[in-house]
């Protein structure tokens, strides 16, 4: 969900999964198309999916759930669309990724200077999300063995649960 320019699904694809993208952007669609040819995309709305529940084994959104205002209905889209078997995930910037932090991060890291800059301008512009908020909405909305991961030295983090 929210596949953007078709990184994470390119990335899918080439380890043998099978993988279908949504995103609402004709834009975004075209570069994941390019980029992940193998994979399905459709235009669609991460809030009204066009696809029959349980449809899914797993259901993934980076960095989506931080930036759609009704959170809620994002998670109870994923679990609707996500097979009973399956799991949902979401990633999403945590409080400590700040512009500062992610400079560190990439000092210590040694990443290039492009790595660099792309996370910098991400952590200057990510809307922050905490553990605890996004737990809560998991578990409002019925989701059941959530657990979680942190990425980056803390800075981002995924939960996963089953619907």
């Amino acid at each position: 969900m929210g596949c953007g320019p078709g990184n994470l699904s390119a990335y899918l694809v080439q380890k043998g999964y099978k993988v279908t993208g949504v995103d609402r952007s004709e834009r975004m669609i075209s570069a994941a198309h390019r980029r992940a040819g193998n994979a399905s995309f459709q235009t669609a709305d991460a809030l009204h999916l066009p696809f029959e529940d349980n449809s899914f084994d797993l259901v993934i959104a980076a960095s989506l759930l931080n930036v759609v205002a009704d959170r809620a209905a994002l998670l109870q889209e994923m679990a609707r669309v996500t097979d009973s078997e399956g799991k949902f995930s979401t990633l999403f910037p945590t409080p400590g990724f700040s512009p500062k932090a992610s400079a560190i991060y990439a000092d210590q890291q040694k990443l290039s200077s492009l790595e660099s800059a792309a996370i910098d301008l991400w952590s200057g512009k990510a809307k922050q999300l905490d553990q605890e908020s996004v737990t809560t909405l998991f578990s409002d909305i019925g989701a059941t063995n959530i657990t979680h991961r942190e990425y980056l030295d803390g800075m981002l983090m995924s939960l996963q649960a089953a619907p």
